[in-house]
């Protein structure tokens, strides 16, 4: 809103609703006049269906009353031929005969003629006979084609009659088949449309016989032509001259007599080269629709007028009232401003504000958030009691009601709240009484906050120093289990290093300081490879021990684990017992750390060995592919919650022979660490007061050659009797005991 004020102009919106009755009226008589279009289109179709119908039926009974006209005519001639070539002496009988039949009052004359086409008797005729007849078509088309057929003439004009007639002949064919002459019947074409004479088709309309020379036979009609259609050659282009067309159809064309358009039906006859057309003039279908078309003109006039008038007063009131209003709107728009300048205020907020009612059930909430502002907006109508009370101690809902029914202000009021979600949150919220100037309290105004970063935040701060105390306490139980470890070798290497200091220079040193000397060594090689085992395990689980990989041959790797480990069997009277399956391929896999993992295998079991024990170092290619490499002693064993505690770092076998020899408790965590970044796994099988057989396990992928996972040797056939011994089986994959 600017600073000089609101404006007092209406704006387009009122603009629209001034012209919006005249652009309803506009389209009111739009869809008139498309009711309109549409309706008479419509009368159009069904009176075009309708004459389609009636015209189709006429031409059905006209085929059937021509058809069967044409076979009285053409049994008439039959009888003739019959009389003249069986019975020639009761031919005068036969003539007779013929004008009793109830086609008589049609017939113009009939006759025959000999094979030279002379007839030598033609009844009605004012010329002398024999006349010579072989000119005429109708008797050269029999000379020339002597078929036994009826042949329909054109019509002709007789100048004696003064009237048209139609020639039907036929052959007169003898028993030996040789040509005698032909029997002629002239007919009226009168005789095939006086029954339809009657017919109502319209003040245009008519039948026409037509044949399939193009030429008009007979035709009925109201229509007085310029040009006499007896005779008249119709245009080519009509469908039913054409075969290929159906026999019987529904056509639309241009008359050739006069200038209308025509909608016709026609039908070829099954028999006789004829066709029958019964036809309307267009204009004459659609002369009722013309009318009734001209009715909904009018009426559709008046009502466009009607409504005309109506939008334009409607829209000259609406525009009065769009002035008036704007005056009014200036007034609403000053409010709305400083309610919209409050309201930027409250939104542009991290707090959110709420009011309730006199019931204190919330009726009006403002949050800046509009995904919150849906979410609250289901609170409305409810208490804030209501929604303290499921997740807050009672205590402190019931002394934020007791606050609300003495209508006093509150302050920091904090609460959980569980959202629609079941997220929950903690809300900080202030309030204040609202009076009427009469005294009548009407609820409460105010704020609140989303104080739930904070609360998570020292929740936070509570967990890390949690976390930071367990570090700590890790720590020291980390140290307390190193000192003994760490202070045994440096014990050792201080006190025998004292001795041969003492040794009074120039003495030569005996066999004696010799060993002190060789112990010396040893304690400090333990003690390195104390610190090398707490390195790996570092490294492993900062992610960064990465494998140097090459191909080795698994014989090797044994051979030089069992070297470095031989000394310390022999020393403790253990033999170690080594079956490596013959043609075992070559692995691909970090040296080093094979033998870092083979060698605490070896030492543990050498470690854990009573005096006279065997331990036995088997590898074979097991049933699921890859190799397994088996490390068994004789030792004191382990339960399954033994295994447990050996497979955590830092863990100790809680048995007097396991504190006797002592240990870090890294060896076998570091060893499942080493195998499982080759892709591999390590197993347990162990009973207490029998021994352990621990195995390590690398997938066929870690194979040199393509032809590794051939001829694989199954599982039970790794170690020696002590898979039916031990009745505890641990299983490490994936670092937990299964």
């Amino acid at each position: 809103m600017s600073a000089t004020g609101p404006s007092t102009t209406p704006s387009k919106i009122e603009w629209v609703r001034f012209i919006s009755p005249l652009l309803v009226a506009v389209a009111l008589m739009a869809v008139l006049w498309l009711a309109i279009l549409n309706v008479t289109r419509s009368e159009r179709d069904r009176a075009r269906a309708l004459a389609e119908g009636e015209l189709t039926n006429f031409a059905l009974m006209y085929d059937l009353y021509v058809s069967e006209t044409l076979a009285t005519i053409d049994g008439l001639l039959k009888h003739l031929r019959y009389t003249l070539l069986e019975m020639p002496e009761h031919l005068d009988h036969e003539i007779a005969a013929v004008g009793q039949s109830p086609l008589a009052r049609h017939f113009i004359g009939f006759g025959y003629t000999d094979a030279n086409g002379v007839s030598p008797f033609f009844s009605n005729t004012v010329t002398g006979l024999p006349l010579d007849l072989s000119d005429r078509p109708h008797i050269a088309r029999h000379l020339a084609d002597r078929r036994d057929a009826v042949f329909v003439g054109q019509p002709l004009f007789g100048r004696a009659s003064n009237q048209w007639s139609i020639h039907f002949s036929r052959p007169i064919i003898g028993a030996s088949g040789e040509f005698l002459g032909v029997a002629i019947l002239a007919v009226s074409p009168n005789v095939f449309t006086e029954a339809f004479a009657k017919v109502n088709l319209g003040p245009r309309g008519g039948i026409t016989l037509v044949g399939i020379d193009r030429v008009i036979r007979a035709r009925e009609s109201r229509l007085q032509f310029e040009t006499n259609p007896m005779g008249f050659t119709l245009p080519g282009d009509r469908p039913f001259f054409d075969p290929a067309k159906p026999a019987a159809d529904i056509i639309t064309f241009d008359s050739a007599l006069e200038s209308t358009t025509r909608l016709a039906a026609y039908r070829r006859l099954e028999k006789f080269p004829l066709v029958v057309v019964v036809h309307q003039v267009m204009d004459d279908i659609f002369a009722d629709v013309r009318v009734r078309e001209r009715k909904l003109v009018a009426l559709g006039g008046f009502i466009s007028f009607a409504a005309a008038l109506f939008a334009v007063a409607l829209s000259l009131l609406v525009r009065r009232r769009v002035l008036a209003q704007a005056a009014l709107a200036n007034v609403r728009a000053t409010l709305a401003e400083s309610e919209r300048r409050f309201r930027d205020f409250a939104e542009s907020s991290n707090d959110w504000f709420w009011e309730t009612g006199p019931d204190h059930r919330f009726t009006h909430f403002i949050v800046a958030d509009a995904n919150k502002t849906l979410e609250w907006v289901k609170n409305i109508g409810k208490t804030r009691c209501e929604l303290m009370a499921e997740d807050n101690p009672r205590d402190l809902v019931e002394t934020h009601r007791r606050v609300l029914e003495a209508h006093r202000p509150f302050r920091d009021l904090e609460y959980q709240f569980r959202s629609a979600s079941g997220e929950m949150a903690w809300f900080k919220v202030s309030g204040r009484p609202i009076f009427h100037e009469s005294g009548q309290f009407l609820g409460y105004r105010g704020s609140a906050s989303d104080n739930t970063a904070t609360r998570r935040a020292a929740e936070q701060l509570i967990a890390a120093k949690e976390r930071a105390e367990a570090a700590d306490r890790a720590k020291s139980e980390f140290l307390a289990n190193m000192s003994h470890e760490l202070r045994t070798p440096l014990n050792a290497v201080i006190g025998f290093a004292e001795i041969i200091l003492m040794t009074p220079p120039g003495t030569p040193l005996d066999s004696r300081l010799l060993g002190y000397a060789a112990d010396i060594k040893a304690s400090g090689a333990h003690l390195l490879s104390i610190i090398n085992d707490v390195l790996d395990v570092s490294a492993v689980d900062a992610g960064m021990l990465v494998l140097n990989e090459s191909v080795v041959d698994l014989d090797d790797v044994v051979d030089s684990c069992v070297r470095m480990v031989q000394g310390r069997a022999d020393s403790g009277r253990v033999t170690l017992a080594v079956r490596i399956e013959p043609s075992l391929p070559d692995l691909v896999v970090d040296p080093r750390r094979i033998k870092q993992a083979l060698l605490n295998l070896l030492s543990n079991a050498i470690k854990f060995s009573p005096d006279g024990g065997v331990v036995r170092l088997s590898a074979t290619r097991p049933a699921e592919g890859g190799v397994a490499i088996a490390v068994s002693d004789q030792g004191i064993g382990m339960s399954a919650e033994d295994i447990a505690v050996a497979l955590t770092r830092f863990g100790q076998v809680s048995t007097g022979f396991a504190r006797q020899h002592g240990g870090t408790g890294l060896g076998l965590p570091l060893t499942r660490s080493l195998i499982e970044l080759h892709q591999g796994s390590l197993a347990i099988a162990s009973e207490p007061g029998l021994g352990t057989r621990v195995t390590l396990w690398l997938p066929p992928t870690r194979l040199a050659w393509e032809g590794a996972n051939e001829s694989p040797t199954p599982i039970s056939a790794i170690g020696d009797s002590l898979a039916e011994k031990v009745g505890t089986v641990a299983l490490v994959k994936g670092g937990k005991v299964c």
